[in-house]
């Protein structure tokens, strides 16, 4: 997803019509650059996405970095955006844990990770055994802006923050792979579906 996003892009990102977005910056949508003659109008797509969420989306709906999600209900989007917002700073707690218990900032890095992907397995293959499926929560809504601040965790660990060796030493661990949770769902979704195949095969003889 573009970070900077112009009238048309927003419009489309979020299934609205180009006078809905108009109307968005009237009621107080925040924009980067005015658009005149000549000069396209330039939004932050994080500061769009904050503004909606706070303003604009209706009971039911959650606005996310995939666009206007509608739930069937308005408790189950205010569930949604809980979880949301647990996945978006979990990680972050993790690695700020990790280097206060004296973890090295290697650990802290990939625990950033680890923790995050593995809870957000663990809540959406929950919610898909209970009918709410194509959940995508990290998708949803993590940013690049929610990372820890690596650099000031390496000093408080004693270290030197270098990127390409945290990334090695992810590389290193055998975890990107399907949690027991996601595998148990996705078996249980298989099952149903091989069920629902055969009852509705036609009859022979």
């Amino acid at each position: 997803m573009l970070e900077t996003l112009n009238r048309k892009q927003v419009a489309s990102h979020y299934g609205v019509s180009l006078p809905t977005v108009d109307a968005w910056v009237q009621k107080g949508c925040p924009f980067k650059t005015r658009g005149s003659k000549g000069v396209e109008w330039e939004f932050d797509f994080d500061a769009v996405q904050d503004w909606l969420a706070r303003y604009w989306s209706r009971p039911g709906q959650v606005v996310t970095r995939n666009g206007l999600q509608t739930f069937s209900t308005t408790e189950r989007a205010e569930v949604i955006k809980a979880l949301g917002y647990a996945v978006r700073h979990v990680g972050s707690i993790a690695a700020d844990m990790a280097v206060k218990a004296g973890a090295s900032i290697e650990i802290s890095y990939a625990l950033n990770q680890m923790v995050c992907i593995r809870f957000a397995d663990s809540v959406e293959a929950y919610m898909a055994e209970r009918g709410v499926a194509e959940v995508d929560l990290v998708e949803m809504f993590c940013r690049n802006e929610d990372e820890p601040d690596f650099k000031s965790l390496a000093l408080e660990a004693g270290s030197v923050f270098d990127e390409d060796v945290c990334e090695r030493f992810v590389d290193g661990i055998e975890w990107l792979k399907p949690s027991p949770e996601v595998l148990d769902a996705q078996a249980a979704w298989l099952r149903g579906h091989e069920r629902t195949a055969t009852l509705k095969e036609p009859a022979h003889g």
